[in-house]
């Protein structure tokens, strides 16, 4: 969980140390979203509970809701 802006090299050093999920709290860079979907991890933002964004990879979280996709 990164509490501000993920970035890049945020999903570059989960990607090196094997996390496969990376959760922050405010909006993705354009280039962590387009790694995170090359690389194959999944990627949140915006996570203020009850709500959040998933901009890559939804398949890899167990969720009991309704998911609206764009």
């Amino acid at each position: 969980l990164v509490s501000g802006r993920c970035s890049l090299e945020i999903v570059q050093k989960a990607l090196a140390a094997g996390i496969p999920i990376v959760a922050s709290v405010s909006a993705p860079s354009t280039l962590a979203v387009n790694f995170a979907r090359e690389s194959g991890h999944t990627l949140v933002s915006f996570l203020r509970p009850p709500t959040f964004n998933v901009y890559a990879h939804i398949e890899r979280l167990a969720l009991d809701v309704e998911v609206s996709k764009f």
